[in-house]
């Protein structure tokens, strides 16, 4: 280790990660700090100031928060990873050279970064993808949803050739302090709305509504049928997601019959109840938009209880359309699944990884 501080790459082969939530992965920049002087000379010296406010931190709350230190005026060696909350959640071909993209990024990083664009076309005579369109823009610049202390980015791109099936589609964040903060890349035919699957039930269903659409449908119900129907699509586009993942499932919310009574009293309410053939476990099911208050949960958590006193193996489920991280960890009696294990399930089946997906839901 060297005096003073010497910034780490972003990628390497042992690059750092930072989890968020179960599935969450975000890139690092790290830092090796050693000094014979106080750090806080350094900091200036190689003007690092500009790549920690970059990062949404000034040097106080780094001291403070990360360090453990009243302040930099002190001798100490340590080694530092800092998180880049910008995450590439998707990358979808919406059809002809229609690109949609999703980006989960820290409210504080959104004005600060780009979203570069490109696609890549097979050249025989170098047997390499070579650029044909790149585009750069300003994350700010598309279309944002906000949720707690992040950033949900819809990014949308018509490029000017068609694509095909062995084009590359690159995505790249980038920040001009930080350089190349995340990056991607798939195959046009990897994320077409329509390709053939070897599970013949997945591959007729998906001709009627794709995994993309499904996506959709789960975690923007409000963008895709408006606000009104948002609610009954959202329950409608869950129990489409567990007959394809296996589960016998009734929907029983949006007809106004899922509230369980006995003796004239309720005793919970449920909008979709599932079972697991392999296993015969019941699963009560409730579905919103919005993460569920304590009634909510206490209503499919009574109907589980009501069918394991009657011998019935039953669990209780709460589906949430939107980040849930905060329920999650509170939640007692409920398992609640949020936007991003929707997401990862919705990945998963687009691999034909059905047992994995299905384990989201089971808790396998």
């Amino acid at each position: 280790m060297r005096d003073g501080y010497e910034k780490l790459d972003f990628y390497g082969e042992e690059r750092d990660t930072i989890r968020h939530g179960e599935y969450g992965e975000y890139p690092t920049s790290g830092y090796y700090l050693g000094s014979r002087d106080t750090p806080n000379v350094f900091l200036y010296e190689l003007n690092l100031e500009d790549e920690f406010l970059a990062l949404g931190l000034d040097m106080e709350e780094f001291a403070r928060d990360w360090l453990g230190v009243r302040n930099l005026n002190s001798k100490f060696n340590s080694i530092v990873v800092l998180p880049v909350y910008a995450s590439l959640l998707g990358i979808k071909h919406s059809g002809d050279g229609e690109v949609n993209l999703q980006l989960k990024v820290h409210k504080v990083l959104v004005p600060s970064l780009n979203l570069i664009v490109k696609i890549r076309r097979y050249d025989p005579r170098t047997q390499t993808h070579r650029p044909i369109e790149t585009y750069p823009q300003a994350l700010a610049s598309f279309s944002t949803e906000p949720q707690n202390d992040f950033t949900y980015v819809n990014g949308h791109h018509e490029f000017a050739t068609s694509l095909n099936e062995n084009d590359l589609i690159d995505a790249v964040v980038t920040s001009a302090i930080l350089g190349v903060v995340t990056e991607r890349s798939v195959f046009v035919r990897d994320v077409f709305p329509y390709k053939p699957f070897k599970e013949v039930f997945l591959h007729v269903s998906t001709r009627f509504v794709s995994l993309a659409d499904l996506g959709d449908y789960l975690i923007n119900p409000v963008g895709k049928v408006g606000s009104p129907k948002a609610n009954d699509s959202f329950e409608r586009a869950v129990g489409w997601l567990m007959s394809l993942l296996g589960f016998r499932h009734v929907e029983i919310g949006d007809l106004g019959l899922g509230v369980l009574r006995e003796d004239k009293y309720e005793r919970g309410e449920a909008d979709i109840l599932a079972e697991d053939p392999a296993t015969r476990k019941v699963y009560v099911v409730s579905c919103s938009l919005k993460p569920p208050g304590a009634d909510k949960l206490d209503k499919i958590a009574n109907i589980s209880s009501f069918f394991k006193e009657r011998g019935v193996m039953t669990e209780a489920l709460a589906l949430v359309s939107e980040e849930a991280g905060e329920v999650k960890r509170i939640a007692r009696r409920v398992r609640v699944l949020d936007r991003e294990d929707l997401t990862k399930a919705i990945q998963l089946l687009n691999r034909e990884s059905t047992d994995e997906a299905k384990k989201i839901f089971t808790g396998a």
